[in-house]
């Protein structure tokens, strides 16, 4: 009953054993849990507990599967059991090497748990774990990126503890290795000319200088390569000319004369030598001004701001319509630029305010008399489509008719108060809205020096 109790245990620990890879970056944080009981074998009843015999309350607190054999126990881990039964063996494997790294597995010869520390600190029950199924059910992948002392144990899925290490103990008999990363490929750096731009766009060709020096060991370099966007790997002469507009990658690397290839490293060089284009869209005119709009497209670094000049004033950045006004021919001057830098050539546009409709009147003055008293007379005649109000303005009063309909007149006799008259002018305004404009037109007309008596 024992043994497939073991076996039921075994096989459902071993199904929780997923193979996954690690990537550790020098001494990363603790991310597996510490052990509990159940991690490493469930307790289960003793024999004399299974017949029903009296229990040893000289044991009491004691699992009952730990009443047997040595034991040992710590705060996290109640109970581990240390038995004849065969202790697991692991060790350390090396599975790839780069200049800069070292990758590596812990081979285990049955199902176990692994506890590890990457500082070269004792290994304890607290220290990271990983899953251990066997070599048939893969292993877990851990990558330095230097030289790292490596302890560890493990312990089988029955708590039996490799070596018979101590964790909680002082014991030193924990494997441990020193997993090498050497560092010893050549280091390639890479010159831009001209300097890289604050933007981070040049506006014209890049020239790139490589140099290599050698690594640790000192073996000279042998060669130097770069691949420019998804071209072929090339070996470097001479300085590599990046042209065309658009974001470019540069990779490189170096060989040394001991075969050592160091990892490449890339550039990225942004290209951008064509300026903006910005186009103008004049509305129709109205309330006496004509609204204008720019528009601009950059396709490789983007539009950064448009601007513009009318009639050779300031340049003004664009932020919305513009509204030209005033009667007349307008030179209106706008440019972009875009992020690179790069400045549009100045374009210009004419843009004609038309003049405002007039207000058709017709004015006549007249000198006459009243009795013995001189006097003006003025008639306008609204000859418009729309009602129009006219003001007639004399030397000797003004007078302002409203809504005179289209047809109609506006009159009115100014009394000179003197019998004596001398010739003059008289003002006469009309101010209507015409094709939504507020329109005003003025004429004027004479009258002629005249007596009374």
């Amino acid at each position: 009953m024992r043994g497939a109790y073991s076996r039921r245990v075994r096989r459902a620990l071993v199904l929780l054993a997923l193979p996954i890879a690690i990537t550790v970056s020098s001494l990363p944080a603790l991310a597996d849990s510490g052990p509990t009981a159940s991690d490493i074998a469930p307790d289960r009843p003793s024999t004399a507990e299974q017949h029903g015999k009296k229990r040893d309350r000289s044991k009491a607190g004691v699992p009952p599967r730990c009443r047997k054999h040595a034991r040992e126990r710590t705060p996290s881990r109640p109970c581990v059991k240390t038995s004849h039964q065969k202790r697991p063996v692991s060790k350390l494997k090396i599975t790839g090497r780069t200049a800069t790294s070292a990758t590596f597995v812990f081979e285990v010869d049955k199902p176990a748990n692994v506890y590890y520390t990457l500082d070269g600190r004792r290994p304890t029950f607290d220290s990271r774990k990983l899953w251990a199924a066997g070599r048939r059910e893969g292993t877990r992948q851990i990558t330095v990126d230097k030289t790292t002392e490596v302890s560890w144990f493990s312990v089988d899925v029955a708590g039996n503890v490799e070596k018979n290490y101590k964790p909680t103990g002082n014991g030193k008999n924990y494997n441990r290795e020193t997993v090498k990363v050497a560092g010893r490929a050549p280091v390639t750096t890479a010159t831009v000319t001209p300097a890289q731009p604050a933007g981070g766009w040049f506006t014209g060709p890049v020239s790139v200088r490589l140099s290599a020096t050698a690594g640790k060991d000192g073996k000279k370099v042998e060669r130097t390569e770069y691949r420019l966007d998804d071209g072929a790997w090339t070996r470097y002469t001479t300085p590599i000319a990046v042209t065309g507009d658009g974001s470019h990658t540069l990779a490189y690397r170096s060989v040394d004369k001991g075969g050592h290839v160091e990892a490449a490293r890339t550039l990225t060089v942004k290209v951008d030598a064509t300026a903006p284009r910005t186009t103008s869209t004049a509305g129709s005119p109205d309330n006496g001004g004509v609204p204008v709009t720019f528009s601009a497209t950059d396709e490789t670094s983007g539009v950064e701001r448009i601007e513009y000049s009318l009639d050779g004033g300031t340049w003004t950045p664009y932020t919305e319509t513009v509204n030209v006004t005033g009667e007349g021919d307008h030179a209106l001057r706008y440019r972009a630029t875009d992020r690179a830098g790069n400045v549009e050539e100045i374009r210009t546009r004419t843009v004609t305010v038309p003049t405002a409709p007039a207000i058709p009147l017709t004015v006549t003055a007249q000198s006459r008399c009243v009795g013995a008293t001189a006097h003006v007379a003025v008639t306008a005649v609204n000859n418009g489509t729309v009602p129009a109000t006219i003001t007639l303005s004399t030397p000797y009063g003004s007078r302002t008719v409203a809504d005179v309909a289209p047809g109609s007149q506006a009159y009115q006799s100014f009394n000179a108060r003197t019998a004596q008259l001398t010739g003059g002018t008289v003002t006469v305004t009309g101010a209507a809205t015409v094709d939504g404009r507020p329109v005003t037109s003025t004429y004027e007309a004479t009258y002629n020096t005249f007596g009374c008596g």
